[in-house]
């Protein structure tokens, strides 16, 4: 388990990262990346609940104390289902 000596936070897992300015906790490095941007000395965080699509559906959302991104639909699951099972078999063109 990984503590903040910030702030209250524990989290497990090597995928999550935990922001020290802002002390909020990512699923994924990448989504970290999200929230931060070049404004300020040393860059500054985003409100995660200010990342929309262009439709403006969250592009995060929190659960359990971790931001990370939305539940998937059937429709999306069906689709990269349909794709790792191409990838795996080789159809998908790459070798």
């Amino acid at each position: 388990m990984h503590t903040c000596g910030g702030c209250t936070a524990t989290w497990t897992g090597t995928r999550k990262a935990h922001c020290s300015g802002c002390h909020t906790t990512w699923a994924t490095v990448r989504l970290f990346d999200r929230h931060r941007c070049a404004e300020g000395e040393h860059g500054s965080c985003v409100d995660p609940t200010s990342l929309v699509d262009g439709a403006g559906r969250p592009k995060v959302v929190l659960r359990d104390g971790v931001w990370g991104g939305p539940e998937r639909t059937e429709a999306q699951k069906e689709a990269l289902a349909r794709m790792w099972a191409e990838r795996k078999s080789g159809q998908d063109g790459r070798k």
